[in-house]
């Protein structure tokens, strides 16, 4: 008995091997192209009609509704699952070390994509309701979210950049949406198999060689009642993108494209993760159970399966073929940054701050310095207006008078002013603005930004501080969270600088009034207090005017006028 039993585990097992064998090799891509959504809802029962490439639809099924960086780790991600869903993390994702993990393992970001909903905000005095903004970076653009970025020719580093809008095609919709209907019946013809199957007394064995193409035909049908087969149907969701040779901190960027308001990606909805995710259970207990049931029949049934499953791979070849796939020539309208409208220069700013978390991720700082960098992404326009128009050139000491403290309200680092000068056009880069920044402040209940420098320096604790070099060159690491602190200059109106030094690299709070002179700050670059590049006063200047001009940049974008001010 324990004999019989163990031949026929042997010939199942076997049976597997063979059959799983033959069925990945033949029809396996266009199986999990047609899985993956490449051809809209009506492709998924035309994916699963034939046995043959059902492996590949089941491997489909698992890598698509995984984050990125699990399909990375799995080793699931194809040329087809990039094609489907991309390759993207999260720039604020709570499980920051798992999309880390995912980021080491690409070559470079290709785009920052943003889409937002609204929300309250406060920063001071100030509150706005602005907009929560999920950013990511791209590794590898999805199909359908990059046919349109083709059609728009890069912007040079010294270009004027031109944003275009997606506009829906009005003459899209009903064409396509008939013609994925009439594939959709077309793949009734399955039922063909099952009645025959019946026929010849394997009912269970049609029945559930069909489970795949049952179950993926209904989500097909409700999909297209959600208006959910094709993405340009649905205008719910709109994401903005900037694609291109993205800047780093010690790179410049070069040629850019920026496309807003484009379609999201409809198989990035939650009801294409829930087919897929059902599917899988689905489709291998289906392949499971065949291969047991054929092991178990006489050779003519096995014979007559055998010839449907080539008839549906070449009738799902055919389809594949002179079906439409899902990337449709765009209408793409041009804005430049001379005429963007309110709404325009809310998503590029939404953008810029994109750009600078994605900045702040690729550090030689480390993240664990910008903690409190101002990145709300989603900041409306307006309240990033209202801040900007009470920029000052340096603070008023007369304002101080009385006063033994200011409060620091907020800081735009050098990641946000040269992810703005890189879409702006202007020649500045990361490296220039590297010491850069601008401090808003609240002095007497009045809130001022102020152009300023900054550097990252050693707190004089590492125990190599003794032979450590004095004037490091920018770009270089530094020793940890621990041993390091900020250290502001901001200018006064009567020629002196303003001293704050960081807690734990946070400055945002009071902060005690320590003033110092030229002779001061050149002291302590002399003394090799500040492990920098700097060796006198003249480098903080030079820092300051960096931020002043990218200061001036960031107004332009938010239309703010000195007048205004």
């Amino acid at each position: 008995m324990e004999n019989s039993i163990s031949t026929i585990l042997v010939k199942i097992g076997t049976s597997l091997i063979g059959i799983g064998g033959l069925s990945t090799l033949i029809g396996s891509s266009t199986a999990e192209t047609l899985a993956l959504g490449d051809r809209g809802a009506a492709g998924l029962p035309w994916a699963a009609t034939s046995a043959f490439g059902l492996p590949s639809v089941i491997k489909a099924c698992v890598a698509a509704p995984i984050p990125s960086w699990l399909r990375e780790a799995l080793g699931l991600r194809s040329s087809a699952t990039d094609s489907s869903v991309g390759m993207s993390f999260d720039l604020a994702s709570e499980f920051r070390f798992f999309h880390a993990l995912g980021r080491k393992m690409q070559i470079e970001a290709v785009g920052i994509a943003c889409e937002g909903r609204a929300r309250n905000t406060q920063i001071s005095n100030l509150r706005e309701r602005s907009v929560h903004v999920s950013s990511r970076d791209i590794y590898a653009f999805d199909r359908f979210t990059y046919f349109p970025l083709q059609h728009i020719p890069p912007s040079g580093v010294e270009d004027s950049l031109k944003f275009r809008k997606f506009e829906k095609d009005p003459y899209y919709e009903d064409p396509i949406v008939r013609w994925d209907l009439v594939c959709l019946t077309g793949s009734l013809t399955k039922m063909i198999e099952i009645l025959v199957m019946c026929k010849v007394h394997a009912i269970l064995l049609g029945v559930l060689s069909a489970l795949p193409w049952i179950y993926f035909f209904i989500c097909a049908v409700i999909l297209h009642q959600q208006k959910l087969t094709r993405g340009y149907i649905s205008d719910s969701r709109r994401v903005d993108i900037v694609a291109g040779q993205l800047p780093t901190p010690t790179k410049p960027g070069k040629d850019r494209k920026v496309i807003l308001l484009a379609p999201k990606n409809f198989r990035l909805h939650f009801l294409w993760q829930a087919v897929w995710a059902i599917g899988i259970s689905v489709s291998t207990s289906s392949l499971t159970g065949v291969y047991i049931l054929l092991q178990q029949r006489e050779p003519g049934i096995t014979y007559i399966w055998l010839g449907f499953q080539v008839i549906w791979l070449l009738l799902r070849s055919i389809y594949f073929h002179i079906s439409q796939d899902t990337a449709i020539h765009p209408i793409l309208m041009e804005e430049t940054v001379e005429n963007m409208g309110q709404e325009t220069r809310q998503r590029v700013l939404n953008l810029i701050f994109a750009l600078a978390k994605f900045q702040i991720l690729n550090h030689p700082r480390g993240s664990y310095c910008y903690k409190d960098d101002l990145l709300l992404t989603g900041l409306t326009q307006e309240l990033f207006e209202r801040i900007l128009a009470k920029k000052e050139q340096n603070i008023k000491i007369d304002s101080l008078n009385e006063c033994d403290e200011i409060n620091v309200k907020a800081v735009m680092g050098d990641t946000v002013l040269s992810s703005a000068c890189w879409i702006y056009s202007s020649k500045l880069t990361g490296l220039q603005l590297y010491d850069s920044c601008i401090v808003v402040i609240d002095i007497r209940n009045s809130t001022v930004a102020i152009p300023a420098a900054r550097v990252l320096t050693s707190t004089g604790e590492h125990p190599g501080n003794d032979t450590a070099i004095k004037h490091p060159p920018r770009g270089g690491p530094n020793w940890g969270p621990d041993m390091v602190l900020w250290v502001y200059w901001i200018p006064c109106s009567d020629g002196r600088w303003l001293e704050v030094r960081s807690k734990h690299l946070r400055i945002i709070g009071k902060q005690k009034l320590i003033f110092v002179t030229d002779n001061d700050v050149t002291e302590r670059f002399t003394s090799g207090f500040a492990k920098v590049d700097h060796t006198d006063v003249s480098g903080i200047k030079g820092a300051v005017d960096l931020s002043n001009s990218a200061a001036h940049i960031l107004c332009e974008f938010v239309n703010v006028r000195k007048d205004r001010g």
